[in-house]
């Protein structure tokens, strides 16, 4: 079995985190900041070098203006988009991400 930090759902998982972050405005230095990390972390986050746990996941999404019930819900449509085609997940990771630009920050 492969370890979870290189399947395709934890990818998916980190794709979606860094594009929420990027859909809020803030580049990894100025986010970093709000989360109360490095620019480093963040960066090795967003490439699935380090895998976060439940707490730093609540506090990254709640800075990009989500609530965890609301990623789940994202997170379960990309799930049901890539098993439906494995370009449509790719789809919707960008259109969940948009969502997010009119998220209160």
């Amino acid at each position: 079995m492969a370890k979870s930090l290189h399947t395709k759902e934890y990818r998916a998982a980190v794709d979606l985190l860094r594009e929420l972050r990027e859909a809020s405005g803030q580049n990894q230095t100025v986010f970093a900041e709000q989360i109360g990390r490095t620019q480093t972390f963040v960066s090795a986050a967003e490439r699935a070098s380090v895998r976060l746990d439940i707490q730093q996941l609540a506090t990254w999404i709640a800075a990009c203006g989500l609530t965890l019930e609301e990623w789940g819900r994202r997170m379960d449509r990309l799930s049901q988009a890539a098993h439906a085609k494995p370009t449509a997940a790719k789809s919707a990771a960008k259109s969940s991400a948009r969502k997010t630009s009119g998220a209160k920050r």
